[in-house]
């Protein structure tokens, strides 16, 4: 028993654990991605940034009125100078300084003829340009540092500019806020496709449960006839054990033969193959009437999906009558497509199903069976599944003397009208 438990957790459990697994799996590839976007991003804005600076502060340096207004020490001038030329550009703040790194400019009055922050030798000993990203006298920000050339190429000046760490960090969020929203809404597509997939494979292997099902009852009965043969064998009764094989050889091949000249679809065939030997095992009778037939499936079900409807129905069937007396140990199964629909009748002679009940019977987790477990209220409520989703009926009534009458008719084709939210019909 705990190993069938277990076997049946694990079952149950793949579609879970495939599911998370593809999970993780996209969890881990979308980090992956982001990553790698938003760090080549990084470096591209910086890169962006840099040469930006870099740029207006090598076009102002070589501005001849600031070049003029540098050797003249003309604050003034350099002041009404840098107002024009921010108006046309989105840098945060410009400094000038003299040779010696005292300002001549800084946005801040204050601080004119204070030596500049941030300077390292290069700009003014060597003529060089360079960057420098750090605390300065208007906040955190990234410069571009170029000397002032006068026309006999002797460095006169400094011009430092630069973009505040705020603005750059504007920019990132912009650029970083809808990629992840982007890689949020893919994660969450990724989520649902999966999950669809994980249901779908669930729906698969139920129906490869019923087929599994019936195949270890057909194991189950061959196992008990092969007991007996062997028993017979060893009493010698050798013409007894003649008369069993013929006789079960030719009871199983009329029923294969009866079942494949009435139903078309083969998945169907085996099923209820199985149901009927399942059946004997439990001391019960599968009776199919007769004058059922099937030749073609309801648009909008596969051949597992109409199985798992038949079985879960006679499923049901069989738990409702193992407890009943001899006399009423028996289900009855008519299945049709004659005319517009196919229609689908499962009786039993159990203790039947309250009327006030027949409705919440349908939904998910509701049993009528008193040994509830994971398997109970499951059936049902995907048998009603089907059924809307074809745009079919669902009847439940009494079978008297007892027991209950499912009833499942499925138009042929799916109704181009649209179907009712009420897929139960007391």
């Amino acid at each position: 028993m705990n190993k069938n438990c277990l076997r049946l957790f694990e079952c149950r459990m793949f579609p879970l654990r495939f599911f998370l697994f593809l999970l993780l799996i996209s969890v881990l590839l979308i980090a992956a991605l982001g990553h790698y976007f938003s760090t080549r991003f990084e470096d591209y804005l910086n890169h962006q940034v840099c040469d930006m600076a870099m740029n207006q502060a090598r076009i102002i340096a070589s501005n001849d009125s600031v070049v003029a207004a540098v050797e003249a020490r003309d604050t003034a001038q350099l002041g009404a100078i840098v107002r024009r030329l921010a108006r046309g550009s989105d840098f945060d703040y410009l400094v000038i300084g003299d040779r010696r790194s005292i300002r001549l400019y800084h946005p801040n009055p204050a601080k004119i003829g204070y030596p500049m922050q941030w300077t390292k030798p290069g700009a003014l000993e060597k003529g060089e340009s360079y960057f420098i990203s750090g605390e300065g006298s208007i906040g955190v920000a990234l410069r571009a540092k170029t000397p002032v050339f006068d026309r006999h190429g002797q460095v006169v000046g400094v011009v430092s500019l630069g973009y505040l760490s705020s603005k750059i960090e504007g920019w990132r969020r912009d650029f970083i806020l809808p990629v992840a929203g982007a890689f949020a809404a893919m994660l969450f597509l990724l989520l649902m496709l999966w999950w669809l997939f994980a249901a779908y494979l669930k729906r698969r292997m139920r129906g490869m449960e019923q087929y599994v099902d019936g195949l270890r009852t057909q194991r189950h009965e061959q196992l008990n006839w092969m007991s007996t043969i062997n028993g017979l064998l060893q009493m010698k009764e050798y013409d007894r054990v003649l008369e069993m094989v013929h006789g079960e050889s030719d009871l199983q091949q009329a029923q294969i033969d009866w079942l494949m000249a009435s139903f078309a679809d083969r998945q169907l065939v085996g099923l209820l193959f199985g149901k009927m030997q399942r059946a004997r095992e439990l001391g019960l009778t599968l009776a199919v009437a007769d004058g059922s037939q099937l030749r073609q499936l309801p648009t909008g079900l596969n051949s597992a999906e109409f199985a798992s409807i038949v079985g879960n129905l006679l499923d049901n069937a069989f738990e409702a009558s193992r407890d009943c007396a001899p006399e009423h140990r028996s289900v009855e199964l008519y299945l049709s497509d004659e005319g517009t629909e196919v229609l689908i009748e499962v009786a039993d002679r159990g203790c039947g199903i309250a009327v006030d009940r027949r409705e919440a019977i349908f939904n998910r987790g509701v049993s009528s069976k008193t040994n509830q477990d994971e398997e109970h209220g499951i059936g049902l409520y995907l048998i009603a599944g089907y059924v809307a989703r074809c745009g079919g009926v669902i009847t439940l009534e009494d079978n008297p003397p007892c027991g209950s009458l499912f009833s499942i008719y499925l138009p042929k084709v799916k109704p181009t009208y649209g179907t009712t939210s009420e897929h139960f019909d007391r």
